[in-house]
């Protein structure tokens, strides 16, 4: 038996649909040639931006933050939403203690990426240094709950919770992270405020008389002054003086600080003597004439 095979219809094209198909394929191969233009201009756009970035950081490196901060910003117009090159840039503003643009940054960077937790401590640490510490804090918090130990934002919020006055929270984070304390005589002399503002004397006094000792040298010991004779404590004002009477160049300011606590101490008449003497000796000052005058008033 002869199977009978049905032919199919060849099939034809109009005239109209034949063109406007050729006119689709033509459209096709033009846009297939923009596309690959534009990725070769894009990824000399990204080598461009790396180069300037590279050149950016080198100078960075090098101390020239003018210049590093032309480089980067060439990297940040030729790629803005590269979290990276936003980041460097910011980091080097904030050296320049240009800390309301290189905040800007930093955010920048952020909306970009998020989980980028070390441009969230830099974020951190410009807005402390803008006193705007509500905002530092949250930061912080967000900083911490995704990396709980995290030494360097600790550190950072219990300066933040000091300035706010959280002298609770403060000692308790500063505590937590006593080798990063030790390294600035401003952190030593927050965290002994707090403890005098939270009734620990004795822990204060510790810490304040580590300053004796600190690289930070006499101006770091009379930073402990300061701290002592603000919260009241003028024993301990008094002995980290005398822990400096031999190695302190200016004898000068070293008397009138001593009169000073003796006056806050109500000790007016030692007070006196002491600035009398300076007169003597011929160091005048108003401020000198004074403290002098508050005494004789007392």
């Amino acid at each position: 038996m002869t199977r009978t095979r049905i032919a199919r219809p060849r099939l034809r094209l109009s005239g109209a649909l034949s063109r406007r198909l050729c006119a689709l394929a033509l459209l096709f191969a033009t846009s297939s040639v923009l596309s690959m233009s534009q990725i070769i201009s894009n990824t000399k756009q990204n080598n461009d931006a790396k180069a300037h970035s590279t050149e950016g950081l080198a100078l960075a490196k090098a101390g020239n933050l003018q210049s590093a901060e032309v480089e980067l910003r060439k990297a940040v117009a030729l790629t803005p939403a590269d979290a990276g090159f936003l980041e460097n840039l910011a980091t080097v503003l904030a050296m320049e203690k240009k800390f309301d643009e290189s905040t800007s940054y930093f955010q920048r960077a952020l909306k970009i990426d998020p989980q980028d937790l070390v441009a969230r401590r830099y974020l951190a640490a410009n807005l402390w240094q803008l006193h705007r510490y509500t905002e530092a804090r949250q930061n912080l918090r967000i900083l911490l709950n995704a990396n709980p130990g995290d030494p360097q934002a600790l550190l950072l919020l219990g300066m933040v919770s000091e300035n706010i006055r959280d002298y609770a929270t403060a000692a308790k984070t500063l505590a937590s992270v006593p080798t990063l304390v030790r390294e600035q005589p401003e952190s030593i002399a927050a965290l002994a405020r707090c403890y005098y503002h939270i009734g620990e004397t004795e822990k204060a006094r510790a810490w304040l008389k580590e300053l004796q000792n600190h690289s930070g040298g006499v101006q770091a010991t009379l930073l402990g002054v300061q701290i002592a004779d603000e919260m009241q404590d003028y024993t301990t004002a008094e002995m980290l003086l005398s822990s400096v009477a031999q190695s302190y160049s200016d004898q000068t300011d070293l008397r009138y600080r001593l009169a000073l606590v003796k006056f806050h101490a109500q000790r007016f008449e030692e007070s006196r003597q002491i600035l009398q003497e300076l007169l003597q000796d011929g160091h005048k000052s108003s401020d000198v004439n004074r403290l002098l005058a508050s005494c004789l008033r007392a």
